[in-house]
């Protein structure tokens, strides 16, 4: 993303003098293609000096959900926002591009919930159990506005396999080691008096209700 590039180049040219090599210079930036070109019309050609490739999203956000890794949500909305819109990452523009797929997937509208961060670890963010269902149904796939294209298929699993599995991993390892091991998965959500459980189960084979459990004031 175009707002990510300043934080490399300052990394490497803090790296730099550390292997003896001497930067001068301010920071400018530009696509690949133009630089390759630029260099070649002058005589010479761009050497790669190294890459990072991340974990593919759908690993990202398992860590994210399964381990409840609040820092990272946040940093996954406004990476994504930065990566739709072109601009710098911000939770401004985060926040923003989450009321509108609430809006445009779950019948959320932006004037019935307060949201101000990615990961939800607010006392201001403000959403009822009916909404949390109805993001659950988005997520999966399961409404009737959810697109059935290959790429949303692909996101919609990815979300599923995303919850901590009861009994199993996650931060649900631990918890359900009765009849509901292996067929409940969820989301944790915990404040120092809230507590919130949100997920799906499997009612019979093949068949999964969505359900939201939060309750506030809790000591």
């Amino acid at each position: 993303a175009p707002g990510l590039a300043p934080a490399a180049v300052a990394g490497l040219a803090d790296r730099h003098p550390r292997a003896g090599v001497t930067v001068a210079g301010g920071v400018r930036t530009e696509s690949f293609d133009a630089f390759a070109l630029g260099a070649a019309t002058q005589g010479w050609l761009p050497v790669e000096l190294g890459t990072h490739q991340s974990e593919p999203l759908a690993a990202i956000v398992a860590q994210v959900n399964k381990r409840s890794i609040n820092w990272l949500a946040d940093r996954v909305l406004m990476t994504a926002a930065s990566a739709r819109r072109g601009a710098v990452p911000s939770m401004t523009a985060g926040v923003d591009a989450m009321y509108r797929w609430l809006g445009a997937r779950a019948g959320v509208a932006r004037d019935q919930a307060v949201i101000d961060t990615g990961s939800g670890l607010s006392y201001k963010t403000e959403l009822s159990a009916r909404q949390v269902v109805e993001i659950l149904r988005a997520g999966a796939g399961v409404t009737p506005s959810a697109p059935t294209d290959d790429t949303a298929r692909a996101c919609h699993e990815a979300y599923r396999a995303s919850l901590s599995v009861a009994g199993v991993d996650g931060t649900l390892r631990g918890r359900f080691h009765n009849a509901l091991r292996g067929k409940l998965s969820a989301k944790t959500g915990t404040l120092s008096n809230v507590i919130a459980l949100s997920g799906f189960l499997e009612a019979a084979p093949g068949q999964h209700l969505a359900f939201a459990l939060i309750t506030n004031g809790n000591r």
